[in-house]
């Protein structure tokens, strides 16, 4: 029998180690209107969160494509005036050439 008050003492002992740990987790819960752990408050609010950080990046990604749709178009823009001077330059040189001008 002395095995058995020890199994008795170690479970005992692992219970109350158990209920410290529920102790503990139900910290991380707002109380409600009825002052109770408002559980399913917390949940949603994991959901808003998600949500809200899912949202955020979408918003992210959006002004990152602009920037670089807008960095594209003027660094195109600059390309092509100074292409446009360039040949600019060199039909007035052709026609200088030429007797033209």
């Amino acid at each position: 029998m002395p095995d058995c008050s020890n199994d008795v003492r170690d479970l005992a002992a692992r219970v109350g180690r158990v209920e410290q740990d529920v102790d503990r987790i139900k910290t991380a819960f707002l109380r409600n209107d009825l002052d109770a752990e408002d559980y399913d408050g917390h949940r949603n609010d994991h959901r808003v969160r998600v949500e809200q950080a899912k949202t955020m990046d979408d918003y992210k990604q959006a002004a990152t494509k602009r920037i670089i749709v807008g960095a594209v178009a003027l660094a195109f823009t600059i390309f092509s005036f100074g292409i446009e001077s360039f040949l600019r330059a060199k039909i007035a040189s052709w026609v200088g050439l030429l007797g033209g001008g």
